[in-house]
């Protein structure tokens, strides 16, 4: 889930921070300031919030924490601590200021990522759906999420009504992107099991799918 940790840690926080280096010692170098950047915004957030207590700030500190254990390596002891930071800022961002919808997938990123228990993953997943389901740069990443908590047995069957109308609407919206999930996922039948109920959307889909093969 590697490329969804970044695409829910990138959007305001972090879009000064983009980089598109030449060469290996280029990217080296700017991976390493990159970091540093990181940590140092982190701390910043950190040092905001030790004199005010904000839902955004506390969310705009597990974008950063997102971040940081995609360079550490989510299953490296350096990553697992800062996903336990992740889960934890944003439900400090969400108890704070329920209506951000970065902070609910990041949520469920981190207790995904965590193993944590599909009774508790399942009702939180189907809110950070609800809370923005049109949200164009949260559509795709929630299915990657939906699909890897599925395959840890994590939704229910609300949960995975949820993730179904994802699929719908990126069909819809970005069938190409769908097509390109569907084969990375592996996710072909049951992205067409979603859309089996609207034939003119399975059409779009199917189209998009057998042009990404050529």
């Amino acid at each position: 889930m590697g490329a969804l940790l970044l695409a829910l840690a990138v959007p305001r926080v972090l879009a000064d921070l983009d980089t598109a280096p030449d060469d290996e010692v280029v990217a080296t170098l700017a991976t390493t300031t990159k970091t540093l950047r990181l940590a140092q915004a982190a701390q910043g957030r950190r040092d905001a919030l030790a004199r005010r207590d904000d839902g955004h700030l506390h969310a705009e500190l597990a974008a950063l924490e997102l971040a940081l254990a995609h360079h550490d390596g989510p299953a490296t002891r350096e990553g697992a601590a800062r996903l336990e930071r992740v889960e934890s800022e944003a439900r400090a961002a969400l108890a704070l200021a329920p209506a951000q919808p970065y902070a609910w997938v990041a949520l469920v990123y981190a207790m995904v990522a965590r193993g944590a228990d599909s009774a508790a993953v399942a009702p939180i997943y189907r809110l950070a759906v609800e809370i923005a389901p049109r949200e164009p740069a949260l559509v795709l990443p929630r299915i990657e999420l939906g699909f890897a908590a599925l395959a840890r047995g994590a939704l229910d069957d609300p949960a995975r009504a949820a993730l179904d109308g994802q699929i719908r609407i990126a069909a819809d919206g970005a069938p190409g992107e769908l097509a390109r999930l569907a084969r990375r996922r592996y996710a072909l039948a049951p992205i067409r099991a979603a859309l089996a109920g609207d034939p003119a959307l399975l059409a779009r889909f199917d189209t998009a799918y057998l042009s990404s093969v050529r």
